[in-house]
């Protein structure tokens, strides 16, 4: 049986500014807040905080794009180029939907994490939709060939919020909040500009020259494809439940998601359709999403074996890991 009351004491012995929770089969077993949302204002980071979730977003633009596929406007072997005619002159013939959401497409990323090329500051406050990236994507040349290897890469999933856009006819914000969020029930979530937030919503801070400063233009001003989606903990849960229920993919597809499709760095870490895959003895034992920026760290783990949610968003530049594995520690030796 688990503890939460010292759970909850090994969590506050952790440096945490953010929130964490862990469910099991529906059931909270534990949500707890720790530091500010607001350190200006000395307002408190709470259980329904929202937070800045950077790659986090990129499950989301596969949902959409697999919900396309699923009404037969893609297929996964659709080449981008005929859907994007004349929008990347340099991309192979040969990149389909299935690469962009693999990270093998082999086309060139404009926001390298490999090469340590990261957004540019000067262009920060113009990346407010997926037309604005174009400038500094189309140009983009080829790598590798496809499919030949894994390689992340953050412009994938603006191009596929770019293909969202020309086959669904709707802005990618607001497809993914009409046929993702709101079908989920995640009332809270949202693509919001950062100098604009709602209440009750986190401010990311970075470390400055020793100090903390707000992340305002150090990462794009609105979320798009790749990332920046501002989530809850509950409304992450709502995610997690709407696609085990089939709510918002068929059985199928979400299967199909959650295969490996192809490995990476790391030994028994594959990555499916849009999803990281940790894969154990009886195959596939967690799905995670996973997001990094200046004032912003974050992860939200599925045990599909076991029905279990367990989630941490944090508003500072790392310090998700350590109470992640907290609760992945407490909750494997508990089920």
């Amino acid at each position: 049986m688990i503890d939460v009351n010292d759970l909850k004491r090994q969590l506050g012995l952790l440096d945490i500014s953010g929130v964490c929770s862990l469910e099991i089969k529906g059931q909270p077993v534990l949500a707890e807040a720790f530091g500010y949302a607001d350190m200006a204002k000395q307002i408190p980071n709470k259980t329904a905080t929202r937070f800045a979730t950077a790659s986090m977003a990129k499950g989301f633009t596969a949902v959409a794009t697999l919900q396309l596929i699923e009404q037969n406007k893609l297929t996964l072997a659709t080449r981008v180029t005929e859907v994007l005619p004349s929008t990347f002159p340099h991309m192979g013939a040969e990149v389909t939907i299935e690469h962009l959401l693999t990270h093998t497409s082999g086309f060139e990323d404009y926001c390298d994490e490999v090469k340590d090329v990261y957004y540019d500051e000067s262009w920060n406050e113009t990346l407010t939709e997926p037309k604005a990236y174009l400038p500094l994507i189309a140009d983009m040349k080829m790598e590798f060939a496809p499919g030949s290897k894994f390689k992340y890469n953050n412009g994938a999933f603006v191009i596929l919020s770019l293909v969202v856009e020309a086959v669904s006819g709707m802005g990618f914000a607001q497809y993914v909040t009409e046929n993702v969020l709101q079908p989920a029930g995640m009332i809270s979530s949202g693509y919001f500009r950062m100098d604009n937030l709602p209440a009750n919503t986190a401010i990311g801070y970075t470390e400055d020259a020793g100090q903390l400063k707000p992340n305002l233009y150090t990462i794009p001003i609105i979320g798009g494809g790749d990332g920046g989606i501002y989530l809850t903990l509950a409304d992450l849960s709502k995610f997690w439940r709407a696609l085990s229920s089939n709510t918002l993919l068929k059985h199928a597809t979400i299967s199909e998601a959650w295969t490996p499709h192809v490995g990476t760095d790391e030994d028994n870490v594959h990555y499916g359709l849009g999803f990281w895959l940790v894969s154990g003895e009886a195959g596939v034992n967690r799905v995670l999403l996973l997001g990094g920026a200046r004032g912003v760290a974050c992860r939200s783990c599925y045990y599909p074996q076991h029905d279990a949610v367990i989630t941490v968003l944090i508003n500072r530049d790392s310090g998700s890991y350590a109470p992640y594995k907290l609760l992945d520690k407490c909750l494997m030796t508990n089920v």
